[in-house]
């Protein structure tokens, strides 16, 4: 409709949240706006869980930027990402959602056989969200304690 708003959403409320806070997130350099814009960014692994049904994205490595967000913003999207293949144990982690997906499926998904695309119209949204979360619950304490699990590290 003529006068909506057409960005993104999530990184709006983000700089309204920051504003608030006395941050200038015009300042592309800070490493608190780039770990804001990734936590924008990857606020839902929807685009990667499309392209296979074996696909699931977690948290790996929080850094202490990463962590600052998590406080001051209550996002958890900021620290890395890693992609999984459930069906193979194939583990992939990148400071971005994108860069992670990309190096995972040149590695693992372009041969593999198994690859199994979600239905046209598949969103990770509501229920299927709900349902989704609930199957792989156990996956991230499967993961604690190995390099692809959720982990504090002392670097950015």
């Amino acid at each position: 409709m003529e006068g909506d708003y057409q960005g993104d959403p999530v990184w709006q409320a983000i700089q309204n949240m920051a504003s608030s806070l006395g941050i200038d997130v015009s300042n592309e350099r800070d490493p608190l706006v780039q770990g804001l814009r990734i936590a924008a960014k990857d606020d839902s692994p929807e685009r990667v869980l499309i392209n296979c049904e074996h696909l699931l994205v977690s948290q790996g490595a929080i850094r202490p930027v990463a962590r600052r967000i998590q406080r001051l913003f209550n996002l958890g999207t900021a620290g890395s990402k890693v992609v999984h293949c459930t069906l193979h144990n194939f583990h992939v982690e990148g400071k971005e959602q994108d860069q992670a997906y990309d190096d995972f499926r040149r590695q693992h998904c372009d041969s593999c056989a198994d690859r199994k695309p979600r239905p046209e119209g598949w969103e990770y949204t509501g229920k299927v969200r709900s349902e989704f979360e609930a199957r792989h619950h156990d996956f991230d304490a499967r993961l604690a304690g190995t390099q692809h699990g959720i982990r504090l590290t002392n670097h950015d």
